[in-house]
């Protein structure tokens, strides 16, 4: 008879919001993967479906012993899910030469998590509705910033390169300047023939990645890594 409970509870409580948490992780995740952020498509949906389970285990946990007259509060387990966020909220956020990034990103976990709360507790289509709002404000905002306002940015960015006549780093300096970027800070480091350089520099989204399909065009190019 548990068995059997178990399995109508597996199949018709938990399996539907499997799925809504899926989608309203994944939604936000793949905006975030598209922008090369640090939480990307596995971490939201993570992030969305483990605040599912926690906020369904509290309902059924306060629903168990509710025949005999003894009730649960349902949102004590699951409001822990909104302090214990923070922690890898905290993990995304990075400060660097005075400049804060990350917020954004610790954000849209956060907001992923109430997703899943919000599934958690049955309502999967206003999740994915809200998910779905979110994302388009989010490309709006994004629009805004770097086209209407103009908005500079920092960006970082490692490059490898076989150099033996010395030419590397004035090639570097040439793209960064034909893309209207500013060099905050560089490292040029050697290994023999291969020369890696970290650049930090700011300037629009745009030009920055102009400046790096610049840079594959180069033959003596190894390897970029953006960061």
């Amino acid at each position: 008879m548990e068995t059997t409970l178990s399995f109508i509870q597996l199949v018709e409580f938990f399996l539907p919001k499997l799925g809504f948490a899926v989608v309203c992780g994944g939604v936000l995740g793949l905006e975030r993967e598209m922008k090369m952020k640090p939480a990307g498509i596995k971490t939201n949906i993570l992030i969305c479906v483990g605040s599912m389970l926690f906020t369904g285990a509290s309902v059924l946990i306060s629903s168990t012993n509710a025949a005999s007259g003894h009730y649960g509060d349902a949102g004590r387990l699951a409001a822990q899910v909104v302090s214990g966020i923070g922690f890898l909220g905290g993990g995304v956020i990075m400060q660097s030469r005075g400049t804060v990034v990350g917020l954004t990103t610790a954000a849209t976990m956060w907001v992923v998590s109430a997703l899943g709360i919000c599934v958690g507790l049955g309502h999967g289509w206003i999740a994915v509705a809200i998910a779905v709002g979110v994302v388009l404000m989010l490309i709006v905002t994004t629009f805004f910033e770097h086209q209407v306002f103009q908005r500079q940015q920092s960006f970082e960015c490692e490059v490898s390169a076989h150099d033996p006549r010395g030419e590397f780093k004035d090639k570097v300096s040439q793209y960064l300047a034909a893309n209207d970027l500013s060099i905050e800070d560089y490292d040029l480091a050697k290994d023999g023939d291969i020369k890696r350089l970290r650049v930090k520099c700011h300037g629009r989204s745009k030009d920055y990645r102009k400046f790096i399909l610049d840079l594959w065009e180069l033959e003596s190019i190894e390897e970029v890594k953006q960061r």
